[in-house]
């Protein structure tokens, strides 16, 4: 029979849309274990792939540990606001080989920016503007008020976000292809990255049904190469984007502190950590609009957060998830 370790420890769980990673920390904030694994956003994956992939991620982090004692659990993931979503995902949970193990009370599914604030500040206050294939801004002040601005989707918003700055270039380029508008590399770059002979033939793919907002929003890097060595209309695209993400973390700034307070605001996401152009004019334009404001890189991952979340229900540290008020990933 296996002893259970009388050092207690937690999940934090960052389902992604490219991988998923667990980590299992003790209660000394120690990360004892580490486990990876493929996609798991059950809004761009099969469902039953999701699952997999989220347990194989457990397993390889809590089989580093023997005996782990898991008193607490913490997923983070896109799309689970909803009351109904939340429940359906903790149900699925506890006839998982360790959910069964955890009191349902202390297990926890929150929206992927709530962990990634709180890792990122290693706090949970400040301001967080994620970019990836979408866009989204989340923040906390010191009294305890969040504020969410952005993450709408592709069809409905994603500013800033991969998606937007493919989707973008690819108008841009088309447009120079037509001549209505100045030439640009990225018309060459369609040709490249779609696997056409000449622009018009990229209609057909972007019509496909098999063009999903990943595949589009591949297209980004394209983009920001395409700046990189000087293309005026890529770097336009580029600068506009900043701008956009500029005003999601300025929304949520404007509702939680003051302008002079100083505070951290945590740049994450692949836009933002690949494109020095974006990144760059991101921190010009918020040192202008806010000049107490840092821009700063995460301390930690969103799977650590995740954990310091968890660790937060155990009552081991200054607040817990439901503190997070109408953003709370507490169930119901």
């Amino acid at each position: 029979m296996e002893l259970k370790n009388l050092t207690r420890h937690v999940l934090g769980i960052d389902c992604g849309g490219s991988k998923t990673v667990c980590l299992l920390m003790d209660e000394s904030r120690r990360v004892a274990g580490r486990g990876e694994a493929g996609p798991s956003n059950f809004h761009t994956s099969d469902p039953v792939r999701a699952w997999s992939a989220i347990h194989k991620a457990m397993e390889a982090a809590v089989a580093q540990v023997d005996g782990a004692n898991i008193q607490a659990a913490c997923f983070g993931m896109a799309g689970v606001s909803h009351p109904a979503t939340r429940e359906t995902v903790l149900d699925v949970l506890q006839v998982s080989p360790f959910g069964s193990e955890i009191d349902e009370n202390r297990v926890f599914v929150c929206g992927d920016y709530i962990p990634a604030l709180v890792g990122g500040t290693d706090a949970g206050v400040g301001v967080l503007v994620n970019a990836g294939t979408g866009s989204i801004a989340f923040g906390r002040n010191q009294a305890g008020k969040t504020r969410r601005a952005g993450g709408w989707g592709y069809i409905a918003d994603d500013a800033g976000g991969a998606y937007d700055i493919a989707r973008n270039g690819v108008k841009a380029a088309l447009r120079a292809a037509d001549g209505r508008a100045e030439e640009t590399e990225l018309t060459r770059y369609i040709i490249e990255y779609f696997e056409v002979n000449q622009p018009m033939d990229v209609v057909n793919s972007l019509y496909d049904y098999k063009m999903t907002p990943a595949r589009l929003a591949g297209f980004a890097p394209f983009v920001i190469r395409a700046a990189e060595v000087g293309d005026i209309v890529a770097d336009r695209i580029l600068h506009e984007a900043a701008h956009e993400l500029v005003s999601l973390a300025a929304a949520v700034t404007e509702a939680l502190f003051n302008r002079d307070e100083d505070l951290d605001v945590v740049t994450a996401g692949g836009v933002l950590t690949g494109s020095a152009v974006i990144r760059q004019a991101f921190a010009t334009e918020m040192s202008l609009q806010y000049p107490s404001a840092r821009t700063c890189q995460p301390k930690h991952e969103p799977a650590f957060g995740a954990c310091l979340l968890a660790l937060r229900s155990l009552g081991l540290t200054d607040f817990k998830p439901e503190h997070f008020l109408e953003e709370s990933p507490s169930r119901r």
